[in-house]
């Protein structure tokens, strides 16, 4: 049985991904020998090319912090289960595993992709500005109070 584990590292010995689409490194490993081949995820959209290659070299579970809808539907289109373990290492995960002591979900553990969560993330920043908090100017300055309006005028906004 071969099992793929979004991982922060690339070892066993390293800390499961809290998120499948936010792993740093994916872990192909057999589960009878242990022997491991790992994946760096460069890019965004990497860890949806990951999974049916994965799938086609005989993966039949995986294993990750958690997991949105959409990484969620490919993993079920390729007839990949996903267990749930939290907070331990990919070692102790696979163990967990061959022991059953894991839960199999039947649906996403989060409601957005990792794209849509970005997405909203990004425009919030706009939304709301650099700071997070509406009203701030470019350097940080709350402009409605008077010490924000004096530092926009006396400074024009040029970042002093």
């Amino acid at each position: 049985m071969k099992i793929l584990i979004a991982a922060d590292g690339n070892t066993l010995d390293s800390r499961l991904s809290k998120r499948f689409g936010k792993a740093q490194w994916y872990l192909i490993v057999d589960g009878e020998s242990l022997d491991v081949r790992a994946t760096q995820n460069v890019g965004p959209r990497d860890h949806h090319e990951i999974v049916p290659k994965a799938a086609g070299e005989g993966v039949e579970t995986v294993l990750t912090g958690n997991i949105g809808p959409r990484s969620y539907e490919l993993m079920s289109s390729n007839n990949l289960k996903v267990a749930l373990a939290r907070n331990i290492s990919a070692r102790e995960a696979l163990e967990r595993l061959k022991k059953n002591d894991l839960k199999i979900l039947d649906a996403p553990t989060l409601k957005q992709s990792v794209e849509e969560h970005e997405l909203h993330r990004r425009e919030r920043r706009q939304q709301f500005g650099k700071g997070g908090a509406r009203g701030r100017g470019k350097q940080g300055f709350v402009s409605v109070t008077p010490r924000g309006r004096h530092h926009l005028q006396q400074y024009g906004g040029r970042g002093h």
